[in-house]
């Protein structure tokens, strides 16, 4: 159990989350004098924007959008804190909420999942895609899970304008959603929060060696909040419901068991979960092949990922690939660059394309 030590009002921002579920949530702090919980339906934005939104990229859902509102739906506060809901809260929420943002617009964490991949072989591809949403400095990039936001500066610099116009221009180059937009439109705006208060398990998951696939002072203030985590976030594809044999995914799980949603999360896991079986530190890395013809001609070389693969001839040559965006929702098969075929779910209804072309529809009842 958290003592909060001060009085906290959570707004919740939904569209439509069922009447019993919302009668769950507000059980649960019957015993907390100092909190209040009420339910934000933010449909009449999301329908006015709806097109742009919904133009995502598959693997996000609308809500990851909402950050962009916060000046609007709480126009009559100075100071907001934006939490995504994939968190567990360790510490007293009000420090967080204390911090003093010095009249930046915003505060945030550093991503250090980025700094990884800045260490990687997309250093240069990362740098420029950053550069070309407005954020001029990659190291500075931080993750949009866990903000506090300075109302009154986001109404002086036409956040919610800005944000929604640099969506509708590069929402279909974006690789983060929300985030990418994010970090250029507070660049050089932005107090940076220490890492312990959004722990990103991500990186604990991917990294083997930290000498070699990180940068030594994101290593080091990842390390130090790893001995004293305040707030963990389960970002990215893995979720501690998903895989409970992760590293602190316990912790999740603890919260979990004291909700009286833990039934129903049982009943959803997915089947068969060995949670026994030892976490693999990299389970979505890529694996490489290269052959090589007289043992020396590089001939082929294939990249391979649960969500990806692709041939290349002679190394570079693209000739086939295919792509998975999230997990069944859109598959892409490409010949030399060119999209042959795409199956796309949504709805209750797959629709199927050869070269661009719609060619079948299948309702699904």
């Amino acid at each position: 159990k958290i003592e909060i030590s001060e009085k906290v009002k959570d707004k919740i921002l939904e569209n439509g989350i069922e009447k019993y579920q919302k009668h769950k949530i507000l059980t649960q702090i019957h015993e907390y004098k100092n909190i209040s919980i009420r339910f934000k339906n933010i449909n009449c934005l999301l329908s006015k924007y709806g097109e742009l939104i919904n133009s995502s990229m598959a693997w996000y859902t609308p809500a990851i959008y909402y950050r962009y509102f916060v000046q609007d739906v709480f126009k009559n506060y100075k100071k907001v804190l934006y939490l995504d809901c994939d968190i567990s809260l360790l510490k007293d929420i009000a420090i967080l909420y204390n911090t003093d943002l010095e009249g930046h617009a915003i505060g945030a964490v550093i991503d250090t999942e980025r700094h990884r991949w800045l260490k990687g072989p997309d250093k240069e591809k990362t740098i420029k895609f950053d550069a070309s949403f407005g954020c001029n400095n990659s190291y500075l990039y931080f993750n949009s899970g866990v903000c506090l936001f300075n109302i009154p500066k986001l109404k002086d610099i036409n956040f919610m304008e800005r944000c929604l116009k640099l969506t509708a221009e590069k929402i279909k180059n974006s690789w983060v959603g929300d985030q990418d937009i994010i970090n250029g439109i507070c660049y050089n705006d932005v107090k940076y929060i220490t890492t312990d208060w959004n722990f990103m398990w991500i990186v604990n998951i991917q990294i083997k060696n930290w000498e070699t696939e990180i940068d030594a002072e994101a290593a080091i203030n990842y390390k130090n909040a790893m001995s004293n985590i305040s707030l963990i976030h389960y970002c990215d594809k893995f979720k501690p419901w998903s895989f409970p044999n992760f590293e602190y995914a316990n912790i999740w799980w603890k919260y979990a068991r004291n909700t009286p949603f833990y039934e129903e999360i049982i009943t959803r896991l997915p089947p068969k979960i060995d949670t026994n079986k030892k976490c693999d530190k990299k389970p979505f890395s890529i694996d490489k092949n290269v052959y090589k013809l007289f043992n020396f001609i590089p001939l082929l070389k294939v990249r391979k990922s649960p969500f990806k693969s692709k041939y290349l001839l002679f190394s570079f040559i693209p000739i086939f690939s295919w792509k998975l965006k999230k997990e069944g929702t859109v598959v892409i098969i490409k010949i030399f660059k060119m999209q042959v075929f795409k199956s796309k779910c949504k709805n209750n209804k797959i629709k199927y394309y050869i070269l661009g072309i719609p060619f079948l529809r299948v309702d699904k009842k």
